[in-house]
């Protein structure tokens, strides 16, 4: 038990420095504070990454940057240094003298603008490594060699060199028993469908590979061994593999499947593990036969280097298992890197512990003498490799180097310094006084499972030496299957515990004394191999990502809240509308709706993505990237960009008020990798959830007799859900024991034993007893009383809350895709209600709150009202709503009710208009162009000008001014006056009267114009921006040399479709 007591002192050492690092709740400002602020939102934060792409970059552009951000309402940018290696290389070389002194200029010039600045901890987003790092400070890998002699006397033995030698770790002897037979196609008989060279795959010699002649094929075999008891079989593939095999014995006559197993092979980058073709090796159940059969489906194309069939047992998908193979998607969920092969084999099948000598002390270079002892030995010399693993995206000569050691602080501080540090010697503190940050983007680097300190570490974290158990890197089984599978469990949790405690902590140790936090995407894609919470939990700050469309953000953005909320930390933030091709083709209208949707997850601090600095003033729309929305100053609607920032950061603000209300605790489980958790049950409709994990739950999750779970810094749980697993360590079911003594309410399956190795067996005595102890016998539908708290099994989430009264947080009338978020702070709360429909909605909605007067705050504009029709019916309020297409507002309950009488009538919330007047006519039009001269015109009426015949107008990318005059008799006293644009793309501003009225980006296109309004005649001007788009379709219509615009990613062509332009109306004077 000592070793746990050294590892829990480490973590509640860590979480208290986190705990005293960073502020603990959110903002609680006053009811007016919050007016002035959501009024005028311009100082709330807006952040936006930008990217300094292939020495692309120039004193004058990134001092334009700057100011244009300031402008845009963008107060925070994270500088990142990409090296793209599609993008044609700019005169400026990282770390060159020029270099320093455009940084030097960044920095000044944020600090004069009060820009807050970040930097990436090095070159690349992902993830620290540089030229800097020198192979044996870079991460690292074991690998072996091996060697079977014959004892009886001393043996001279020399290994080859290795080509990727680094240093030797441990040789280590056995003695080989039974010298188990492998099919070989000189011995054995093998006959096949569909395989070509078949005798290649079981020559022995990975020198040569066979084949497929189609993507079905079948491999029969009958040993020439009597009795053959096949334990294992291994696949080296030479090219790509993704296939199904279904492995068969016969029986009387007829084929039996044994068991079934998939390979996949197919992403080889050095991101997804080191080993790009690592062997698929599966544990078969033993089984005796004469014949055997392997059907499988496989990619014709692939070839094969060696595929083993063997009595020899192995450790099923031990190559997966020491992560020198990872997940072949970006994004594996929580089912993945989870195996359920028991397969064992018996006792003097395997390599015992005892029988396992290390003979380290008898190498000296490559050469191993010793005087071997009687029988058949195998040697194994063990030593470490780098990965080969680069920081990325860099370009070679140009800031790309070794991703550095995640284990060792010296080698961490060694890439710091060469990076972080030299800016900080190069440039005078006076002219940074705004870099608060250094940045760590999403992690997409694969992992290390082997460093200077694995020994001791070890055996100070899991109380026993893992030098025996080095083995099962090579797949050898030690001990036996279940021995084996705990240690390279406690290899990966190892793996993820230092990923977390000694590479981020240590950075934001680093950070600190510099005086700098971190910010860090607490997740990865392409091989992360961390626990997402305890990863993001070491940061100051986290975010999450989302893209434009598809589906990436749909764990992210849940895992960085979730990392915030249980580890008290205020903001959340999320790499913002990210994107793939086509370019320039996106404005803020089809962002909002997916922006608004990860708002209700809990994000609350906008980063945009992407602002590609722009080198010169000529070239439009300059510098681009075959990724990321473009947020910078040569897109055609920039100079609208603050009607979104201003939406933004409403939203923040808002939702930075106090803390996220969710019912629901989903514990992940201990097992790693892991990106996102498992909502299962299943969540009712109504009610939010939080991911939470094991140091956690340990450390600071507390329960009281009111069913109430919490945190120190004002997170609460009505429910905590358990994983669907078999494993849980000790000390998590001692906890859940006590939580439940407290009060808590648990639902989840009865845990079998511990997953580790440490303390085996006296572990799983522990686990097994406490969990009788609080499930009993059964392993069915279960409710038990345990001391003050409930304790569930087999149940739905519905059913629970049903039975304990819990109401839902929020709900609604009808059936239709409505999200929310609740924060509470004090005695006010807010709700964040979005529409991710298309479609114009009413519904009754129904809050989770008594006694106070509903308000609708809209992020759009600023406004505040009082909501005239609601009834309060107990703790819940009841409220007609009004939401247009992906319409978000916010409902802030804040004030007593004084004894108003109450009704539900959508007309006192939403009063009906009625239409003053039409403009339909006498419009001038002029468009304004950043590459063409302008041009003036008297449109018949609004339409789309994609439509136009002229080609100047049809292929028009920029600002179109319209402007016109209408009369107005009477302005309606007390009632408001609204200006409604009908339909336009993509975004506006209004002049009334040469005042300014305000803009209009989504839907609905109106504005209250009340305030700027006279009697009689007035002016108007509309001035609409649209996309890129149009103008380039134009210009690949004509030769290169004759084009306007110039940019690098290029897809357009002549045929490519025109999006809509323009102001197309009707515009409209509505009055209530």
């Amino acid at each position: 038990m000592k070793s746990m007591n050294l590892k829990s002192s480490l973590v509640a050492a860590a979480l208290l420095l986190l705990t005293v690092q960073v502020p603990a709740a959110t903002a609680t400002d006053s009811y007016q504070d919050m007016r002035k602020v959501f009024a005028s939102p311009q100082d709330v934060q807006t952040s936006c990454y930008w990217y300094w792409i292939s020495g692309n970059i120039s004193k004058e552009g990134v001092i334009n940057d700057l100011k244009s951000m300031k402008k845009a309402g963008i107060n925070r940018a994270f500088i990142g240094f990409q090296g793209i290696a599609e993008m044609p290389h700019g005169p400026v070389y990282m770390q060159s003298d020029e270099w320093y002194d455009i940084v030097h200029a960044a920095l000044k010039t944020a600090t004069e603008e009060n820009i807050e600045i970040g930097i990436f901890n090095g070159p690349g987003w992902s993830q620290a490594g540089g030229p800097w790092v020198d192979p044996k400070q870079s991460m690292r890998y074991l690998a072996s060699q091996h060697a079977l002699v014959t004892g009886g006397g001393e043996r001279d033995i020399v290994f080859p060199h290795p080509d990727n030698f680094l240093q030797n770790v441990k040789v280590l002897a056995f003695k080989r028993n039974n010298i188990a037979p492998d099919i070989r196609a000189t011995v054995d008989h093998i006959t096949t469908e569909g395989v070509t060279d078949v005798a290649r795959m079981f020559d022995g010699d990975l020198n040569t590979t066979g084949g497929f002649e189609r993507d079905k094929a079948s491999i029969t075999v009958r040993p020439s061994k009597k009795d053959f008891t096949l334990r294992s079989i291994r696949i080296e593939s030479a090219t790509p593999i993704r296939a199904y095999f279904s492995v068969k014995v016969k029986r009387n006559g007829a084929f039996e499947e044994v068991c079934s197993f998939g390979a996949d092979r197919t992403v080889l980058k050095n991101e997804v593990g080191y080993d790009g073709l690592a062997p698929t090796a599966v544990a078969v159940p033993e089984t005796r036969g004469e014949e055997f059969m392997v059907e499988m489906n496989i990619n014709a194309n692939c070839k094969i280097k060696e595929f083993k069939l063997s009595e020899t047992p192995i450790v099923d998908r031990y190559a997966d298992k020491i992560l020198s193979k990872m997940h072949q998607t970006p994004q594996p969920m929580w089912h993945d890197y989870k195996w359920d092969n028991r397969v064992s084999y018996a006792p003097d099948a395997v390599v015992s512990e005892r029988d396992i000598i290390d003979i380290t002390d008898h190498i000296d270079a490559d050469r191993v003498v010793w005087n071997v002892p009687e029988g058949d030995w195998e040697i194994v010399r063990t030593y470490m490799a780098p990965t080969g693993i680069c920081n990325a995206p860099a370009i070679k000569g140009d800031g790309e180097g070794p991703e550095v050691d995640r284990w060792n602080r010296e080698n961490l501080k060694h890439h710091y310094d060469s990076f972080i540090g030299e800016i900080l010697r190069r440039v005078p503190e006076n002219d940074r006084k705004t870099w608060k940050m250094i940045v760590c983007d999403s992690y997409e680097k694969a992992t290390q499972n082997y460093g200077d300190d694995f020994i001791d570490y070890f055996k100070s974290h899991f109380g026993y030496d893992p030098t025996p158990y080095l083995l099962t890197f090579d797949g050898i089984v030690v001990g036996s299957t279940d021995k084996s599978d705990r240690f390279l469990w406690d290899l990966r949790r190892m793996i993820a515990d230092r990923l977390a405690y000694d590479h981020i902590g240590g950075m934001r140790e680093l950070a600190h004394k510099d005086g700098f936090g971190i910010w860090l995407e607490s997740y990865g894609h392409w091989g992360f191999p961390g626990e997402f919470l305890q990863y993001g939990g070491q940061s100051d700050e986290v975010a999450g990502e989302f893209w434009s469309e598809g589906s990436l953000g749909d764990i992210e953005n849940r895992a960085a809240s979730s990392a915030a909320h249980i580890y008290g930390k205020g903001k959340v933030s999320s790499e913002s509308f990210t994107c793939g091709g086509p370019e320039f083709a996106r404005s803020p209208r089809h962002m909002k709706q997916r922006g608004d949707k990860f708002f209700t997850e809990g994000i609350n601090n906008t980063l945009l993505h992407l602002y590609v600095s722009q080198p010169d003033e000529t070239s439009f729309p300059g510098l681009n990237c075959w990724f990321g929305n473009e947020f910078n100053r040569k897109n055609t609607w920039y100079s609208h960009i603050d009607l979104f920032t201003d939406y933004l950061k409403r939203c923040n603000y808002l939702l930075q008020q106090g803390n996220y209300v969710a019912d629901v605790a989903y514990y992940i489980g201990e097992d790693v990798p892991v990106m996102t958790g498992i909502t299962e049950p299943a969540l009712p409709k109504g009610f939010q959830y939080d991911f939470i994990n094991a140091e956690v739950i340990e450390n600071y999750l507390s329960a009281n007799e009111e069913h109430i779970l919490s945190l120190p810094h004002g997170t609460r749980y009505k429910l905590l859900v358990l994983p669907p697993s078999k494993t849980m360590r000790p000390g998590v079911i001692r906890k859940i024991k006590r939580l439940l003594e407290e009060g808590a309410i648990i639902l989840g399956p009865k845990p079998e034993r511990s997953p580790s190795l440490q303390d085996y067996m006296e572990a799983d005595a522990e686990v097994k007893a406490i969990a009788d102890e609080l499930w009993g016998n059964s392993n069915s539908q279960t409710i038990r009383r345990i001391g003050k708290g409930w304790l569930f099994a087999g149940y739905s989430i519905e059913d629970i809350f049903g039975m304990m009264g819990y109401m839902p947080d929020f709900r609604i009338s009808i059936d239709s895709d409505v999200k929310y978020a609740h924060t509470t702070q004090r005695d006010r709360d807010i709700y964040f209600v979005s529409n991710q429909t298309e479609k114009d909605i009413e519904f009754t909605a129904q809050f989770r709150i008594g006694g106070k007067v509903p308000e609708l705050w809209s992020p759009m504009d600023g406004s505040v009202r009082t909501l005239k029709s609601f009834v309060n019916v107990g703790n819940v309020t009841h409220i007609p709503m009004r939401l247009h297409p992906n319409e978000s507002a916010f409902i802030v309950f804040d004030k007593d009710i004084s004894g108003e009488p109450q009704v539900l009538d959508m007309a006192l919330n939403y009063p009906e208009t009625k239409v003053l007047s039409v403009i339909n006519d006498n419009w001038n039009l002029t468009l304004k162009s950043m590459v063409n001269d302008g041009k003036k015109l008297k449109p018949e009426a609004l339409k789309d000008l994609s439509t136009m015949d002229d080609d100047y107008v049809k292929y028009f990318s920029g600002t179109a001014v319209y402007t016109n005059s209408f009369k107005i008799k009477e302005i309606p006293a007390g009632k408001r006056v609204i200006l409604d644009l009908g339909e336009v793309y993509e975004m506006a501003k209004v002049k009334v009267n040469g005042k300014y009225a305000g803009g209009v980006w989504t839907a609905p296109h109106t504005l209250d114009i009340t305030d700027v309004l006279k009697r009689g005649k007035n002016s108007i001007e509309i001035s609409v921006v649209n996309n890129w788009v149009n103008r380039l379709v134009g210009d690949s219509r004509v030769p290169e040399e004759k084009r306007k615009t110039s940019y690098v990613c290029r897809t357009y062509r002549p045929k490519s479709p025109l999006q809509k332009s323009g102001l197309t109306g009707p515009v409209r004077i509505l009055t209530e």
